[in-house]
């Protein structure tokens, strides 16, 4: 079936790369969670970092990278100046 139709074939690649997307939005929060917990140093924000970080890792295990990019690049950033507690950036 799938060497008459590639349709079939197309829609199941597609459907298998949901792990990369689902991986990537965890990640993304996990290190914006984190960020929150070293700018604000409340507590309440370790928590969802670490459930976001393991269920990035949960959904693609390429994405064990967030863990020294948010010990390395965050406090490095936080260093600089920029500031992760508020929705928007302010102009100067």
């Amino acid at each position: 079936l799938f060497l008459v139709n590639v349709a079939h074939f197309q829609a199941v690649h597609w459907i298998t790369q949901l792990d990369y997307l689902l991986g990537l939005l965890c990640a993304l929060l996990a290190i914006l969670f984190f960020a929150r917990f070293l700018d604000t140093g409340r507590q309440e924000w370790i928590v969802p970092a670490i459930l976001s970080a393991l269920l990035a890792v949960a959904a693609h295990l390429g994405l064990l990278v967030i863990f020294p990019v948010a010990v390395y690049w965050v406090p490095a950033a936080i260093s600089q100046g920029q500031r992760f507690s508020s929705g928007c950036s302010e102009s100067a």
